[in-house]
């Protein structure tokens, strides 16, 4: 294969029943330029092995796939480093093995678009969202503000977009694994973003051009085991980007962190007045940051 332009990330951990369509979505891509498809398989307990080891024996676009399947489980984290470090794109995409691509021209898009944009460090697009807990869909930027051209400050407080969706340039992204933040990671889809952000603008597509699931045992249903320590984590990847954007959000990122301590707060708290009082707190500091 040429030296790929897009290196496709894919990490999976027990998607046997999806993991076909993430795969088709990714070799279904029409595009002017070579890409390849990175599977990090974490040592799933199911048939995902024998079900990715298919394609590379039978499929027509099997030299696109470049396979890993671990001896030992690693975590997700340690596991997207790994792949990402495998990657030799000039950009990078993200597609986990329960999402799925549903536009053919979705790499080309693109790609066209950072090429002609320099100014720009991402761009992402809407996606459909299946909720199979709640049996229910919808739009992913249906619920957030309305915005194309987006800055740093755009991604602080909310998921910004859905990891399907993602592609950019390879700086931010050995900028992100190259540091130790992620190691006690339980999920970098935002900080990804964030640390994106800071080597130009993000572009959001009003393009549906993925399908992103939200399942009983997907990466991102775990997360809910833990929401503490998943908050506490938050605040470190915040103090992260306080120091790598030499403290430019300094006071947006103040606010939010004391926001993310207050959920901590209502989350440990046991009486029904504290936990009032927190919510009263909440709304105050969720004021407050919007005036920054």
């Amino acid at each position: 294969m040429n030296n790929p332009v897009v290196s496709v990330i894919m990490i999976t951990y027990g998607h046997e029943k999806y993991i076909e369509q993430a795969i088709d979505g990714v070799l279904m891509q029409q595009t002017m330029f070579p890409v390849e498809l990175i599977i990090a398989n974490d040592r799933s307990p199911d048939r995902t092995d024998v079900i990715v080891q298919k394609y590379i024996t039978e499929n027509i676009k099997r030299d696109l796939i470049r396979y890993f399947n671990h001896e030992k489980n690693l975590g997700p984290m340690p596991n997207f480093i790994f792949a990402v470090r495998k990657s030799k794109g000039k950009y990078i995409a993200m597609c986990e093995g329960d999402d799925y691509w549903t536009d053919p021209l979705k790499l080309q898009k693109q790609v066209d678009f950072l090429e002609k944009n320099t100014r720009y460090s991402m761009v992402c697009h809407d996606a459909l969202v299946i909720d199979e807990i709640n049996n229910s869909s919808k739009l992913y930027f249906d619920s957030l503000k309305r915005k194309q051209v987006c800055t740093t400050k755009d991604t602080l407080n909310i998921q910004f977009c859905p990891t399907g969706s993602i592609l950019g340039r390879r700086n931010g992204f050995l900028q992100l694994i190259e540091s130790n933040i992620l190691v006690n990671a339980q999920a970098a889809d935002q900080l990804l973003v964030q640390v994106i952000s800071l080597n130009g603008l993000l572009y959001r597509m009003y393009d549906v051009m993925s399908v992103y699931r939200k399942t009983a045992n997907g990466a991102s249903e775990s997360l809910k085991k833990d929401l503490v320590g998943n908050l506490k984590n938050r605040i470190d990847s915040l103090d992260y980007l306080n120091e790598i954007s030499n403290h430019k959000y300094q006071r947006y990122i103040k606010t939010e962190k004391l926001l993310i301590r207050n959920r901590i707060s209502i989350l440990k708290s046991k009486s029904k007045f504290k936990t009032g009082v927190l919510r009263i707190n909440k709304k105050a500091l969720s004021i407050l940051k919007k005036s920054i």
